[in-house]
């Protein structure tokens, strides 16, 4: 799929390597094939970049970055509106070794959960997990964060 983003394009979705462009218009989703198809159902779609030059998945590792910001961003809107930095890593941790009797710290589950992003890659090694890429970024960023906190 080219990575230019169709004009009055919203949305994309990405599963099982069917990426497509979305708008919604009269109550309805469009996908684009090359113009904009009739009405079809579909699950709500992934929401495209706020900017024009926005791409379907990052490329370098700066625009990985980049974007593993702006969906910690959008996370943190959505479970954290009071904006208090909530983290659920030690509460995991905690539920976790009450259950199995273990001993395990909120930046085990950070690195578990990256490992979960990581082993989806190379479960299809020759198809790009896109958004497991971006959260493996973002799960690294958080696990140097707890990390800090835990040793500090």
């Amino acid at each position: 799929m080219d990575n230019k983003i169709p004009e009055g394009a919203t949305h994309f979705t990405g599963e099982a390597g069917d990426m497509a462009y979305w708008k919604h218009t009269a109550g309805c989703w469009h996908r684009w094939n090359e113009g904009w198809l009739p009405a079809r159902p579909v699950a709500r779609p992934i929401p495209l970049p706020h900017t024009a030059a926005a791409t379907l998945q990052p490329r370098t590792a700066p625009e990985y970055l980049s974007e593993g910001l702006r969906i910690l961003g959008e996370r943190g809107k959505e479970y954290d509106p009071q904006g208090t930095s909530e983290r659920s890593f030690d509460a995991v941790a905690e539920a976790y070794n009450v259950i199995t009797g273990r001993d395990l710290r909120g930046s085990d589950v950070c690195l578990m959960l990256d490992l979960v992003k990581k082993v989806r890659q190379y479960s299809n090694p020759t198809r790009l997990h896109a958004d497991s890429l971006v959260d493996s970024v973002n799960y690294t960023g958080l696990w140097a964060e707890q990390l800090t906190k835990e040793l500090s």
